[in-house]
């Protein structure tokens, strides 16, 4: 998994171990989410793919752990969720957008009307958490 002293724009010039700003909580707050989403597709059969916005990094996962390792590379990644792994970028039944850096509980920007039941739950999940301005 990605270090949020990594990711923290704050903390890459001036690490302090344990210091935690609103860009970490932020950052923590879009892993949560992140996290609960990819667990979700899985949970419902789902191989996940991650693609950064400029290349599909993670194919046809269901490790969560590596599919979380990919992550935030970029200000945005996309989750491909197909039912039968294919190896091919192109080919997916669903997918769900992720833009990093505003208020941390809207991270998910958008995602494929069907995935409606397994997204609800974590859109939930996401309204109990903190808003970072």
């Amino acid at each position: 998994m990605t270090r949020i002293d990594d990711l923290c724009s704050g903390h890459q010039r001036h690490p302090e171990p344990g210091h935690r700003c609103d860009i970490c909580h932020r950052i923590r707050t879009e892993m949560k989410i992140l996290r609960r989403t990819v667990s979700a597709l899985i949970k419902e059969g789902y191989f996940v793919s991650l693609n950064d916005g400029e290349e599909t990094t993670v194919m046809d996962s269901r490790k969560v752990t590596v599919i979380l390792a990919a992550a935030f590379t970029t200000d945005e990644d996309y989750l491909y969720a197909r039912k039968r792994a294919t190896g091919l970028d192109r080919d997916y039944d669903a997918f769900v957008r992720f833009i990093y850096g505003n208020s941390g509980t809207d991270v998910v920007s958008d995602y494929s009307t069907s995935l409606e039941p397994v997204m609800r739950p974590v859109l939930d999940y996401a309204e109990t958490l903190e808003t970072y301005a």
